[in-house]
């Protein structure tokens, strides 16, 4: 898709035309974000720094993206319009770095993670469009560090992947009352369907694999969908980045698959649901 590169770090928009991506910058040795059009393959420049530049979220409206940046020194949180124009604003430096996770439907609220502290890491949130915002601590889990988080549709759970002996999904309600294991065997970037009653996350191997939900919330037994890239050998890439994006209904999948030069293709996988009544 689009010209040979290394893709990485790869989110689709909400209208899921578009897809943002994080590449190398041959001049720098560092990374940039671009946009990619689905349907045609056309690229577009996000950023254009010497510092790296990565970890893209889309604004609620796909008009802007919100990326991590290291231009400031630790890693700094920006914003910047999602056509490429324009200069990149600042909305949020912490006394140590952080990086965007998601922007809330409302488009006032931005959550986000900091660079790990002793043996744990917290969620939070910040404004997005005011002056010197502070942040606000969303979810702490004791000794637990949490990455990949998503937010489900509701806004009252949060799935994220832990940092421990073996990686593992879990899910946890915003109040911190509750917290499941979803993963049985490994896994990492959870993602939830629109709906909320489907969580996908990466397993070990590379598959993808679906959670059913239900109301409570309880959460079922995982099932493999589909093996999106070619290669059987666990990925490189599998604790490092988002290497697939799941549409909103769960009918399709953006993956980064690797070959065996230096870049990595973008592949689309459709069709997967007779794939994984086939599995069943």
């Amino acid at each position: 898709m689009g010209s040979e590169r290394a893709f990485l770090d790869v989110v689709l928009s909400h209208d899921e035309k578009r897809a943002a991506f994080a590449t190398i910058d041959a001049d720098h040795g560092t990374q940039d974000v671009w946009a990619v059009e689905l349907a045609t393959g056309a690229m577009t420049r996000i950023t254009n720094h010497p510092a790296t530049d990565w970890n893209a979220n889309w604004s609620p409206d796909d008009r802007e993206i919100v990326f991590a940046s290291d231009r400031a020194g630790q890693s700094t949180i920006y914003r910047t319009p999602a056509d490429g124009s324009g200069e990149a604003q600042l909305v949020y430096r912490g006394d140590v770095g952080v990086f965007p996770q998601q922007w809330l439907p409302d488009g006032r609220v931005l959550f986000f993670r900091d660079v790990l502290r002793a043996e744990s890491q917290a969620l939070y949130a910040v404004k997005v469009g005011v002056s010197a915002p502070a942040a606000e601590k969303v979810l702490s889990i004791a000794s637990t560090r949490m990455n990949g988080t998503a937010v489900a549709p509701d806004q009252q759970w949060v799935a994220y992947d832990a940092l421990e002996n073996v990686d593992e999904v879990y899910a946890a309600s915003l109040s911190g009352s509750q917290r499941f294991k979803v993963s049985t065997n490994g896994g990492v970037r959870p993602f939830w369907r629109r709906d909320g009653r489907e969580l996908y996350y990466v397993a070990p191997q590379g598959d993808i694999m679906a959670v059913p939900v239900s109301p409570g919330p309880v959460f079922g037994q995982p099932v493999r969908l589909l093996h999106p890239c070619q290669s059987t050998t666990p990925p490189s890439t599998f604790r490092v980045g988002r290497t697939f994006a799941m549409s909103a209904d769960g009918q399709r999948v953006l993956a980064i698959c690797e070959t065996s030069g230096d870049t990595n293709d973008v592949n689309v996988a459709l069709g997967w649901q007779s794939r994984l009544a086939a599995a069943r």
